[in-house]
């Protein structure tokens, strides 16, 4: 969850990972944006349709995870100020092997 007060058009709230992996969010346009990039292979961009109004602002991004197993998709949610703005489903995620002694 990001708290902060609206002043730019263009800001960085969150970022993970580098140049083949990783997510962010953001603003642009004044508007909240969830990119999440796998492996350089799938881009996906989870981006609401209107500019926050002036003011403190509450945004969230929920993934609901389809379980079965590692690596499987689920559903982003994008919300502000507890209102869902935006959603968009995942075919698959990027996660860490996991190794046996």
């Amino acid at each position: 969850m990001s708290r902060f007060l609206m002043a730019a058009q263009r800001a960085f709230l969150l970022t993970q990972g580098g140049r083949f992996n990783g997510l962010g969010l953001y603003l642009l346009q004044g508007k909240p944006v969830f990119y999440y990039n796998l492996v350089g292979v799938d881009r996906t961009s989870v981006s609401s349709y209107d500019k926050l109004p002036p003011g403190k602002h509450s945004i969230v991004l929920t993934f609901k995870y389809d379980g079965g197993g590692i690596g499987k998709g689920g559903l982003a949610t994008l919300s502000v100020d507890g209102k869902k703005v935006a959603e968009q489903k995942r075919a698959a995620n990027y996660s860490v092997p996991r190794f046996r002694r």
